[in-house]
């Protein structure tokens, strides 16, 4: 919410041209994406390791080198398909003790 703040508040009170431009941009975007992050996972304890790892990760990877996104986005259309389809047809273990 701070980040939030930060960036509206030199949203309604133009910086100067130079870095503090940059700032209100990147304050604004963080403060969307940890918004909508503590939206969707109220109790970020119970996320599995492995996914948060794997988002802490493309965050990153993201955030060094925008460029990669478009590269990104095609390796994930092709992983995400393969992934829904492996938990579809995962072995489910049976429910009534046999």
């Amino acid at each position: 919410m701070v980040l939030l703040a930060t960036g509206v508040y030199y949203w309604i009170v133009p910086p100067s041209p130079g870095w503090q431009t940059f700032f209100q941009g990147s304050c604004i975007k963080s403060g969307l994406v940890l918004s909508v992050t503590w939206l969707a996972f109220p109790k970020l304890d119970q996320m599995s390791p492995l996914l948060f790892g794997s988002l802490l990760v493309a965050l990153l990877i993201v955030a060094l080198r925008p460029r990669l996104i478009p590269i990104l986005a095609k390796v994930a259309m092709i992983v995400a398909p393969v992934l829904v389809l492996l938990w579809l047809l995962r072995v489910k273990p049976n429910r009534n003790g046999a």
